[in-house]
């Protein structure tokens, strides 16, 4: 009985879990017009965190209420920069606060877009 009641108190304390159901990190593809751009994504200080070509990239982005500047660039084109902004998808809906309230600190109740296409003009 006890192992019963334990099963349905874990149940319970992760029904409503972003963390437990979507993770901390999410996939985004990263493209581009013209392809195999370099794009650097960028914190909220301007530090850049991450570099990749856009040739058909897929990104594993750890999930943030913060915004991300993607800026973009390639020989003979002008550099792009693109605010990647996240949403929150209302997965703290839990029955216990601490699970909320790890979710909220995690950032996992936030999503950002599963794609991103960046279009560069020629210079």
């Amino acid at each position: 009985m006890k192992k019963i009641i334990g099963i349905l108190c874990a149940t319970l304390l992760l029904h409503g879990c972003a963390a437990y159901k979507l993770g901390t990190y999410q996939t985004v593809d990263v493209s581009s017009t013209p392809t195999n751009a370099t794009c650097k994504f960028l914190n909220s200080k301007g530090v850049a965190f991450s570099t990749l070509n856009t040739n058909g990239r897929i990104y594993n982005l750890r999930r943030s209420p913060n915004p991300i500047d993607v800026v973009c660039s390639k020989e003979g084109y002008a550099d792009t920069t693109v605010v990647l902004t996240s949403d929150n998808v209302g997965e703290a809906n839990g029955l216990m606060f601490v699970t909320a309230g790890a979710d909220i600190i995690l950032g996992t109740t936030y999503t950002y877009p599963s794609e991103l296409h960046i279009v560069l003009n020629r210079n």
